[in-house]
């Protein structure tokens, strides 16, 4: 069951939707003590991946502890996917870019009255400050934001000072600490570390209410062990 407006137009608070699990494989759980932050789970074979355009449903990652990921089995969110494994997302004036070149699915009015509010404005609503991943230098808003990478497992980042604090939360997530940044190092355990080599998949999630969303502009990115399932159709 839908619950809020941040998925309006395309759904509305109280509509149901079917959410199909085989097409990326169904999420079983290994562990059953779901008082914990952890997630135990594995996946099995899926028909296909979560393309940008997809809608679909994943347990809030950072509901508990705000800054760090961890599992509330009935915390969930309905979001669209905009940017997947290996891609670059941003936000230019209001309208995602998706480095795939594929269809993000945002309805094109709601991303037109982003770009038509002045920042002044979009401030006063609380809807532009602050973004992920939360460094001042950047400037980014949910007007303005990025290029973001998105990384996927396998993927190899140079790590210094601006990726650990990007990233800091996904290296807590695979590595249990979130990197340390001393005297102009990077620390990952107490190892120096210059570049970073990512377990997991991940993915930027946003709403279609563009000015009323709690989504990956405000909450980061979403491991692929979150989803559950996409709507269908």
């Amino acid at each position: 069951t839908i619950k809020g407006d941040s998925m309006l137009p395309t759904y509305k608070t109280g509509q149901h939707v079917w959410v199909n699990k085989l097409l990326m494989g169904a999420r079983i759980y290994t562990g059953y003590y779901f008082d914990k932050p952890d997630l135990k789970s594995i996946r099995m074979p899926g028909l296909r991946k979560i393309q940008p355009g997809d809608i679909a449903i994943f347990n809030d990652p950072y509901e508990r502890y705000g800054d760090r990921v961890s599992f509330i089995i009935n915390r969930v969110f309905a979001k669209r996917c905009i940017a997947c494994p290996g891609d670059t997302v941003s936000v230019t004036n209001g309208f995602y870019r998706n480095s795939s070149g594929m269809n993000t699915g945002i309805p094109f009015q709601n991303q037109q009255m982003v770009a038509s509010f002045p920042d002044s404005k979009l401030k006063e609503m609380g809807a532009i400050y602050p973004v992920y991943p939360w460094v001042e230098s950047l400037g980014w808003t949910i007007k303005n934001m990025g290029p973001l990478y998105v990384p996927g497992k396998g993927d190899r980042i140079l790590l210094d000072t601006l990726s650990a604090r990007i990233y800091d939360r996904l290296i807590e997530y695979e590595c249990g600490k979130k990197p340390v940044i001393s005297d102009g190092n990077v620390y990952v355990n107490g190892l120096i570390k210059d570049t970073y080599t990512f377990k997991s998949n991940y993915y930027f999630f946003a709403g279609d209410n563009v000015l009323n969303s709690k989504d990956s502009r405000y909450i980061g990115l979403v491991p692929e062990d979150y989803i559950i399932g996409i709507v269908w159709p």
